[in-house]
């Protein structure tokens, strides 16, 4: 697949997506965005860089920090998410986010621009990690911090294996390997430390919590990145793959409801000082 028309078919797959991004049975992804906030730790005045910026959980909760005068610019490919992002801001009431469509392979900002940069849930949608992780060094200060967030091996397990199951009898390449390159602690640590970044740190914490049924799982299914494999099966298909893999996990609901594990790992690490 070319390049273009691997990040035309992310970008759709988020566009159809952004709508149900900030459903309740996703809240991880605000509580992830909080602690990754935490690790970064941002300063009033700082100028700061969300990539793939989503619905703008992990920018607006910087905002308030780095306010009045800092600011931070979101970038996303996806227009939809971009439009669900500038909803929440203005809900918000702030005014120190910026919102463009950009794609993080090729940033336009100039050089030794922000103090810092982060990345939720976005790193392993890039075609080359690599050349992403030192394509943005050119646009951070020496010295400047950089947090991502990625999901561990066991996120989302054992409910993940069952669907993706199902799902391989109806699509033998699932096309999920990237996902693992960076779904380790040790993953994590070689990938920035091979792109030049220093002083790396890297650690796990749960932001799992109880659904209230497996309805909710298919939620979680439905409204994320997950979804553009579900619409390449026919309509019969995807009903029975529905219908089997969820009457399957309602083994695991106890009386709180159902686990949702969703461990994930956030890698914090300093841009290199560059020659001359």
């Amino acid at each position: 697949m070319q390049l273009e028309e691997q990040q035309a078919r992310t970008a759709h797959v988020f566009d159809v997506v952004a709508g149900g991004y900030d459903r309740e049975a996703l809240r991880f992804f605000p509580f992830s965005a909080d602690c990754m906030i935490e690790s970064l730790r941002p300063l009033p005045g700082w100028r700061l860089l969300d990539v793939a910026t989503g619905t703008g959980v992990a920018a607006l909760s910087a905002a308030r920090l780095i306010a009045p005068k800092g600011r931070v610019q979101g970038i996303d490919i996806s227009a939809g998410m971009l439009d669900q992002a500038f909803a929440n801001v203005q809900r918000a009431g702030l005014n120190n986010i910026d919102l463009q469509e950009m794609d993080a392979m090729e940033l336009t900002f100039r050089n030794d621009y922000f103090d810092a940069l982060m990345c939720s849930f976005g790193i392993f949608f890039f075609p080359d990690m690599q050349q992403a992780l030192r394509g943005w060094q050119r646009v951070m200060k020496p010295g400047a911090p950089i947090v991502l967030t990625t999901f561990a091996e066991d996120a989302f397990q054992p409910l993940m294996d069952n669907f993706l199951g199902h799902l391989q009898g109806e699509i033998p390449d699932l096309g999920l390997d990237a996902l693992q390159h960076v779904a380790t602690q040790q993953a994590c640590e070689e990938l920035l430390s091979a792109a030049s970044y220093e002083n790396i740190e890297v650690s796990e914490k749960n932001m799992g919590y109880h659904l209230r049924n497996v309805d909710e799982w298919w939620e979680v299914l439905w409204h994320t990145a997950l979804r553009g494999l579900l619409m390449q099966l026919p309509a019969d298909a995807l009903a029975r793959l529905r219908s089997r893999h969820l009457e399957e996990i309602k083994q695991h609901e106890v009386k709180d409801g159902l686990w949702l594990n969703v461990n994930v790992l956030f890698s914090r690490a300093e841009c290199p000082a560059r020659d001359g």
